[in-house]
């Protein structure tokens, strides 16, 4: 039995047991008030059939791009009154204030879960659509102790791909920051055979690289190859 089977069968036991205590207590209000017996009966079915249309009709309305304002505030509007009715019904009956809570409670409960259940299902609709973004990548409490300008160079790149850049400019960025990788690779290796300089790296870098490299991105990775370099001596 799945996660899904699950929560629809425990969102149906509790609305099972909400209706039958909010049917019956509509139906004893309203024999009480002298409602003829069959309109009574007519009238409890009616009342929470209309609150369960609605709630349908809510969960639907997340699945789709309209708005779902009026049909969810109705259905809210047929939950409370409902819990104050089973609960004035609790109170004429003299049950004290434990049995207007008892009373009351079971609506409300169903009020919750179908609060919850309809978040959920707009959630899994948007994420379908793609407009819901993942969290941001959680770095390590010792990676901003130990280099804090780094971590935050680095959240707040991922911060402006992902919220403020637009997709032409977010992928451009990952071409550029692919270049620089590819270039920090190749004066690597040339480093490491005794290539030194700008001047001497540069044609050797640029007759590697299929596409145009500038002598400014080579002397910036020659930069990042040296730091690291020293980094590793000491």
């Amino acid at each position: 039995m799945n996660t899904k089977t699950i929560r629809y069968l425990i969102f149906g036991i509790v609305l099972t047991v909400a209706l039958g205590i909010s049917g019956w207590s509509l139906f004893g209000l309203a024999t009480l008030l002298g409602i003829p017996l069959w309109l009574a009966i007519v009238a409890s079915i009616a009342y929470d059939g209309a609150a369960i249309y609605l709630g349908i009709l809510s969960i639907e309305y997340a699945k789709s791009e309209d708005s779902s304002a009026t049909t969810k505030f109705l259905t809210y509007f047929l939950i409370i009154t409902s819990a104050i009715l089973n609960g004035y019904h609790a109170h004429i009956m003299s049950f004290g204030m434990l049995g207007i809570i008892f009373y009351a409670l079971p609506s409300i409960t169903a009020g919750f879960l179908f609060e919850e259940g309809l978040k959920f299902e707009n959630k899994t609709e948007l994420r379908k659509r793609g407009r819901v973004v993942d969290p941001l990548p959680l770095m390590p409490n010792l990676a901003w102790l130990r280099f804090p300008l780094r971590a935050f160079e680095k959240q707040s790149k991922e911060i402006l791909t992902r919220y403020l850049e637009s997709p032409q400019e977010a992928a451009q960025s990952l071409v550029e920051a692919v270049t620089e990788e590819s270039i920090n690779s190749l004066v690597a290796k040339f480093y490491a055979q005794g290539i030194q300089t700008t001047d001497e790296l540069y044609p050797l870098v640029q007759k590697a690289k299929s596409d145009e490299v500038t002598k400014q991105q080579v002397s910036k990775a020659l930069s990042y190859n040296k730091k690291k370099m020293e980094k590793t001596h000491d």
